[in-house]
């Protein structure tokens, strides 16, 4: 995923900022200051939108007339592995992995569900508000978990999706985003004119 570009005009203007929850939920956000023409243009055009992710040489694809996640061996083209999420037929399901764990993001249901990958068993479900306006990302070992309308961003574990620390709480209204290659979270704002980048790995 790229970084957001650079205007010519000047109007992107970095600064830093240390936010602190009360869990010590310590966060350096990065936040760009951008017209909101632009926040609109970065995160709901895809531009921010990260590209097929593939590790380790398989790749897990939803399909909603079945509900259920395949994993396809990007070598040989085969579906090798399948599993069914209950009652989701129809649903519009995000699929978030890397090589040791996948999250099943029923954003018709609102739920997000850990799938352990060695015995295809669920690890656990929660529940989350329902819609696109919520968003499940993940980095390595840390999963966010955008509420957009509310603005707030949680940090969880991704095996057994428990928090990590208290919630951070930026501006109500955000347009989620993802990770980049540097494990930095993007949000927009476009009430503040701004996009905020959150470090995966601050907070205890």
């Amino acid at each position: 995923m790229r970084n957001p570009p650079r205007s010519p005009q000047g109007q992107l203007r970095g600064q830093k900022k240390l936010r602190r929850g009360a869990a010590g939920f310590a966060t350096v956000v990065v936040v760009l200051v951008v017209v909101g023409a632009m926040a609109l243009t970065l995160f709901g055009a895809g531009v921010m939108s990260r590209a097929l992710d593939v590790y380790d040489g398989n790749v897990w694809l939803w399909s909603s007339t079945n509900g259920s996640a395949a994993r396809v061996n990007t070598s040989s083209g085969h579906v090798d592995m399948r599993y069914a999420l209950k009652d989701a037929q129809g649903h519009d399901v995000a699929v978030i992995q890397t090589d040791s764990h996948l999250l099943l993001h029923d954003r018709t249901a609102g739920t997000v569900t850990s799938i352990n990958l060695t015995s295809l068993d669920i690890t656990k479900s929660v529940t989350v508000p329902a819609g696109a306006s919520t968003s499940v990302s993940m980095w390595k070992n840390v999963v966010i978990l955008a509420d957009g309308p509310s603005g707030e961003l949680r940090r969880l574990d991704p095996g057994n999706l428990s928090s990590k620390g208290e919630p951070l709480r930026l501006n109500p209204g955000l347009i989620t985003g993802e990770f980049d290659t540097d494990g930095r979270y993007w949000v927009a704002s476009p009430k503040q004119g701004t996009v905020t980048a959150v470090p995966a790995d601050s907070g205890p």
